[in-house]
């Protein structure tokens, strides 16, 4: 039974709900004090903190039912979570107290990984327990973490931009309202070209070099940009429909000696890889995208590594 069912049921005329859309947080308490204005009953605050602490500091008499993801006794909603006390109770998740574990179970699912990045909503007050919780996890299994912020839809493709730039090799994605509204978005974001090749190229490089391990400090900084892009070359007479196509994947690079700042390497670097689309066939066209996209990075991820390696033996 959902909970409007069940408040119907309870035959309460008055009650309200406090269900705000994330970018409200600031209008919370106002509009809390207009429904303890306007003479309701009860009032249920579900889907993050920051309606639980409105509706509980807006009266000291009137019921709040609130649903959250983290330790509400942690949080000064209630007393303890067998006798809540006063008239805030309500049911946590605790999601947000899983942030170890998350990264637990993505490290014996991907062992290789070594540096984690975080996706967080400074503006709820539970993303500092759920980042604190999963870097602990993290520094307790020799991961490094790497933290971006997004306090709306429109920042979170910078905050992308930002992990992958930093090179992380997975992410975990905090609990909050705005990642449960905006998943299509963050999938997109995760899913994209750019990402999947950025992380594929920079595994194949580190492989190459280190085999796979990091046997000493690091003497230089590798800066890789990519673009990429696609061409029809042939189309069925038929269906009027492309069957083949090519993707081009160019690459500028630069190579740092850490030291002294000195860039010692510069270098570009392009292929190009055909793949049939197999006319209106979707999901084979798209794995032949990937396929195409994935052997595109592995040339030249071979390119680059020859061209370095060719430095590091002659020394320019």
């Amino acid at each position: 039974m959902s909970l409007f069912s069940h408040l119907a049921r309870c035959m309460l005329p008055t009650m309200a709900l406090l269900l705000l859309l994330y970018r409200h947080w600031d209008e919370r308490p106002a509009l809390a004090a207009e429904l303890i204005a306007s003479d309701v009953k009860a009032i249920a605050a579900t889907g993050d903190v920051a309606s639980a602490r409105a509706a509980k500091g807006a009266s000291e008499t009137v019921p709040v039912v609130f649903t959250i993801d983290v330790d509400p006794v942690r949080l000064g909603l209630v007393e303890s979570m067998n006798g809540p006390g006063g008239h805030v109770t309500g049911v946590s998740l605790l999601s947000a107290c899983l942030g170890a574990k998350r990264v637990q179970l993505l490290h014996e699912l991907a062992p290789r990984v070594k540096r984690i990045g975080l996706l967080v909503n400074p503006n709820n007050p539970s993303s500092d327990y759920e980042q604190k919780d999963a870097q602990a996890g993290a520094q307790k299994l020799g991961l490094e973490t790497v933290v971006a912020q997004a306090r709306n839809e429109s920042e979170i493709d910078a905050a992308f931009e930002e992990l992958v730039r930093r090179n992380v090799d997975a992410l975990i994605v905090g609990t909050d309202p705005i990642w449960l509204d905006r998943r299509q978005q963050i999938d997109a974001a995760a899913n994209s070209s750019e990402a999947r090749l950025a992380v594929q190229i920079r595994n194949d490089l580190l492989f190459n070099f280190t085999g796979g391990g990091y046997s000493a400090p690091p003497t230089h900084k590798l800066k890789v940009q990519i673009n990429g892009n696609r061409a029809v070359v042939a189309i069925d007479q038929a269906t009027a429909l492309p069957n083949i196509e090519t993707y081009t994947l160019k690459t500028t690079y630069s190579l740092t000696e850490i030291a002294t700042g000195k860039v010692v390497v510069t270098g570009n670097a392009s292929t190009a890889v055909s793949y049939d689309t197999l006319g209106q066939q979707r999901f084979a066209r798209l794995s032949g995208m990937h396929d195409a996209e994935r052997r595109a990075a592995k040339v030249l991820s071979d390119n680059v590594t020859t061209r370095l390696a060719s430095y590091f033996i002659s020394g320019s």
